[in-house]
């Protein structure tokens, strides 16, 4: 006999997981079709490329803000209402006359997945037993994964009829959402004194430095890597994708397991083995002698990059005011993702080497920062 509360909570787990594969997947649902973008509304592929940036910049921003803005509402309700948007605008997506139709709605869509990505994990925070936070937040940062490492290839494959397919999808997911629901939680009491939140904020400061390293350093370096096997091995477009995929795919892999190690470990002691994992793969790439070797050692250092991810929000959401400064934390990482073209390229064409040595240089200098917090905690 089938237990159908069982498998109501199940499936609300599940559509948890549905919501963090949304986010990241319209983020890259642009990246590999921007020339077939372009030709069906006549504009340049630059204009097409900026479609991107105007997705990320309004995320990013809301995202500063958005766990604090909604801290005294229910999560479940906050991502449902956004999903509802999301949803809508996914079908706008599919058949919008124009540019700028598209555009403001993926810019709409974009300060709404503020309030699904991080809140979503606050959720998460909320419906799961202390004991295995990591092993639940490893899932779903796995589940992003996919989302970031899918959308190239499920866009590209649509765009061989039409790349609107692409958003058809994405309302088929909201819609799953919307149907199954979320599991029930309330809004949060307010508790703790303005000294605990001082306290907090201290230390949230370093996670902010750490996922502004991890951002631009790992997360926003996919553009290098392409550049360097193009250039040391002669990679074509499609060999540079399998190399930046393996990427993704290994963080999809591997992020739940991490998350149940983690919860054993300790999250702080992973945290610093994926700095160090991260900031070692960053130094080791560039002198890699074999293209196959280069997408081993990129997935690596991507499981590295999504081991800190996931353990800073953990160990942000068990502080003392850490579901509200979640978000804060989390858009460091998509501002230091927008710096990364902006400023490694220009190193890149100087030196390829110092592109990867100079990130790597960094997240060892937040190895040491976040090294410095564990201990204090450790000997408090």
């Amino acid at each position: 006999m089938i237990d159908v509360t069982t498998s109501k909570i199940d499936l609300r787990r599940a559509a948890i997981h549905a919501g963090g594969f949304v986010g990241p997947f319209l983020g890259q649902s642009l990246a590999v079709i921007l020339p077939e973008f372009a030709a069906s509304y006549g504009i340049t592929l630059n204009q097409a490329a900026s479609t991107i940036t105007a997705y990320m910049i309004p995320f990013a921003l809301a995202m500063l803000g958005s766990t604090h803005l909604v801290r005294n509402l229910s999560p479940s309700k906050v991502v449902l209402r956004a999903f509802v948007i999301i949803f809508l605008g996914a079908l706008v997506l599919t058949v919008a006359p124009s540019w700028w139709v598209f555009l403001a709605a993926f810019m709409v869509m974009a300060v709404c997945n503020a309030f699904t990505t991080p809140v979503l994990q606050v959720l998460i925070k909320r419906t799961t037993p202390d004991g295995q936070l990591g092993r639940e937040l490893g899932t779903f940062v796995a589940i992003q994964s996919l989302g970031v490492f899918s959308a190239p290839l499920i866009a590209g494959a649509a765009a061989k009829y039409s790349w609107r397919l692409t958003y058809l999808l994405v309302a088929v997911v909201c819609a799953f959402i919307l149907i199954v629901r979320l599991p029930e939680c309330r809004a949060a009491e307010t508790t703790g004194t303005g000294a605990k939140q001082r306290f907090s904020l201290a230390h949230t400061s370093v996670h902010m430095a750490t996922c502004l390293a991890i951002g631009m350093g790992v997360a926003g370096m996919p553009f290098a890597v392409a550049l360097l096997v193009g250039d040391r091995f002669g990679a074509d477009s499609v060999a540079k994708g399998l190399v930046v995929m393996c990427g993704g795919l290994a963080a999809f892999l591997f992020s739940r397991a991490i998350g149940t190690f983690a919860d054993r470990a300790g999250h702080a002691k992973v945290l610093l083995m994926g700095l160090a994992e991260s900031a070692c793969g960053l130094a080791v790439v560039p002198f890699v002698p074999a293209l196959g070797l280069v997408g081993v050692v990129w997935g690596l250092t991507l499981i590295g990059s999504q081991a800190v991810q996931a353990m800073v929000t953990v160990i942000v959401l068990r502080s003392p005011g850490g579901t509200s400064l979640l978000s804060s934390v989390l858009a460091f990482r998509f501002f230091g993702s927008a710096l990364a073209p902006i400023l490694m390229l220009h190193v890149y064409q100087r030196s390829a080497q110092a592109a990867f040595l100079i990130p790597a240089v960094i997240l060892l200098l937040v190895f040491t920062a976040e090294g410095v917090i564990a201990r204090r905690k450790v000997l408090a």
